[in-house]
């Protein structure tokens, strides 16, 4: 439930190095399927078309550590389904 860059901001305030985050941090298609995954627990599957909600929940997405064009991808692959 957390994107790529909560995960990279916590290892970091671990201590752990950058070169090894990178070599170790899954791949964006890995990160897709984590905020897919997120959004059907949090929103059962749905990103609302209503402007004000819709910018709630991705700014909740945005707070977890996604970034905007992972949560757009997601959206709009969720609009073509």
């Amino acid at each position: 439930g957390k994107g790529k860059r909560l995960v990279m901001m916590e290892l970091k305030q671990k201590g752990v190095s950058p070169a090894i985050i990178q070599e170790f941090l899954p791949d964006d298609e890995q990160w897709r399927e984590s905020l897919s995954a997120l959004i059907d627990r949090r929103f059962s599957g749905q990103i609302v078309r209503d402007p004000q909600q819709k910018a709630k929940q991705l700014r909740y997405l945005q707070s977890r550590g996604f970034t905007y064009e992972q949560m757009q991808a997601v959206v709009r692959q969720s609009d073509l389904d």
